[in-house]
């Protein structure tokens, strides 16, 4: 769905929720058994979890072998390439 405001983004998003609630005949106090995100949302996440793996002890190790990632894909860095 393409929205052109933030106004529009945010009432969009509440009207999927609304519908999708009704069409899993979810009571008014339960929880939802879906998500909805938006792409800045969904690029946030992405972000996020970029930087907790580079954070990570395992990539640490990674890299020190060899490993590095960098525009948001893993590629094989030969040390002794000229």
């Amino acid at each position: 769905m393409r929205a052109q405001c933030v106004r529009q983004r945010q009432s969009a998003q509440r009207e999927i929720v609304s519908i999708l609630r009704d069409n899993h005949h979810l009571r008014s106090s339960a929880e939802d058994d879906f998500s909805v995100r938006n792409l800045t949302e969904l690029a946030t996440a992405q972000q996020q979890g970029a930087q907790a793996l580079v954070n990570s002890p395992a990539f640490a190790r990674e890299r020190n072998n060899g490993f590095e990632l960098g525009a948001g894909i893993g590629s094989i860095v030969d040390d002794d390439a000229q």
